[in-house]
């Protein structure tokens, strides 16, 4: 394999310099007897290789990790531990450091045999041949590792889909919440054209006010599931903004008839109180109103405006004080 002739073998004593020169086939990576190794590192790799070597160092142990040279090039590097002197063994990636580890961790019978022959041109002496056997040791537990990695990237999934719940998901109606709809609606008006309906319940303090806020919570929680069942068959994402304000989306191409699917959901609505109902307003959401420079803020204003205006009329006509709610 093409990064066995991008490699650097070096011999190190306690302090870090260079006892013996085994390989190096890097042309702009300079090492020499009784230079310190640490020159050869970028800045940001030096800590970790510091943190290792004083690893293998204390544990009389083996370690292997990634790191990268002065000449910008990704390596593996096993620094293995012979009381006195450390063997430094380090494989170029080739800014494929990633393909390499599971490589390495995998060490199927291809990879023994190549890195055996390998070996046996480089060491001779009885000693160095224990070297090998130390990197297989590494090997083997690397691939415990990535088991132990994988298991836990599950947990960690696991774990961030509860918290993007926490982040996005309203805890009454168990709808997207206001934090969500600012995510959603920039990135889809991107790809398509989307009408934005803003919603607000009529006299819904009245529910509060005769019956209790447990049932006002019920009604909310009513409204949305009806909603949302309504949209399924559109793709609408509906949305609960605060309170008793919701909105929903729908791309332009939706055939959808607000008016009929409102009167349906005001029917229902009336088991909390008879004069309860929706008001809506709906406008056109574009990637040209609705960006960087736009904000979404501005279309929700002109959609709430045609929404107040419809509950207004509703108000005149019930002969209700409108407070604005």
């Amino acid at each position: 394999m093409s990064y066995y002739y991008n490699q650097l073998i070096v011999k190190i004593d306690t302090a870090t310099k260079i006892t013996q020169v085994i390989s190096n086939t890097f042309s702009d990576l300079s090492v020499s007897i009784g230079d310190s190794i640490i020159h050869v590192f970028m800045e940001d790799s030096l800590h970790t290789f510091c943190d290792n070597f004083s690893k293998a160092q204390k544990d009389s142990s083996s370690v292997g990790f990634s790191l990268q040279f002065s000449n910008g090039i990704n390596a593996y590097m096993f620094l293995v531990n012979h009381e006195t002197e450390m063997t430094v063994f380090s494989v170029a990636s080739s800014d494929q450091a990633s393909q390499m580890f599971d490589e390495i961790m995998l060490v199927n019978s291809e990879h023994i045999n190549s890195i055996r022959a390998l070996y046996k041109k480089l060491f001779k002496a009885e000693d160095n041949m224990m070297f090998f056997e130390e990197i297989m040791k590494i090997n083997n537990s690397l691939i415990n590792l990535k088991r132990e990695l994988a298991n836990k990237n599950k947990e960690l999934e696991r774990l961030n889909k509860e918290l993007e719940n926490i982040n996005y998901i309203d805890y009454l109606t168990k709808t997207s919440n206001r934090r969500k709809f600012f995510v959603d609606i920039y990135k889809l008006v991107e790809q398509e054209n989307y009408l934005l309906t803003m919603m607000d319940f009529n006299h819904f303090k009245a529910i509060n006010d005769e019956f209790g806020h447990k049932r006002g919570d019920e009604a909310l929680i009513y409204f949305a599931n009806a909603l949302q069942d309504e949209l399924k068959i559109f793709d609408g994402l509906v949305y609960r903004l605060g309170g008793d304000e919701f909105a929903f989306l729908v791309t332009e191409s939706v055939s959808l008839n607000r008016e009929k699917l409102f009167e349906e959901i005001d029917k229902e609505l009336k088991q909390f109180h008879h004069l309860t109902s929706i008001s809506h307003g709906t406008v056109l959401v574009t990637s040209k109103n609705c960006n960087e420079k736009n904000k979404a803020e501005l279309s929700m204003a002109e959609a709430d405006r045609l929404m107040y205006d419809m509950k207004k009329e509703y108000y005149r006509k019930n002969e209700l004080n409108f407070s604005g709610k």
